[in-house]
């Protein structure tokens, strides 16, 4: 018997991870204890983990934000 599958980590490259973990603390999500100053993770109810890292870090391999890009 296969599992179905099933998500249980998104992230999220933001340029700003305190201002979107301050939108996501407004919102009433738990934040993890496995938060530090580099990334933030919240807890959904659903078991799925929301992790919000600095986009900087992915610059180097996919390049820099385009210019369509929302801040």
């Amino acid at each position: 018997m296969q599992l179905p599958a099933r998500i249980g980590l998104i992230t999220l490259a933001c340029r700003d991870v305190e201002r979107m973990a301050q939108l996501f603390r407004d919102l009433g999500w738990p934040e993890t204890l496995e938060s530090d100053e580099h990334h933030r993770t919240f807890q959904c109810t659903s078991r799925v983990v929301i992790a919000l890292y600095g986009a900087e870090h992915y610059e180097p391999q996919c390049g820099p934000v385009g210019d369509s890009f929302r801040r």
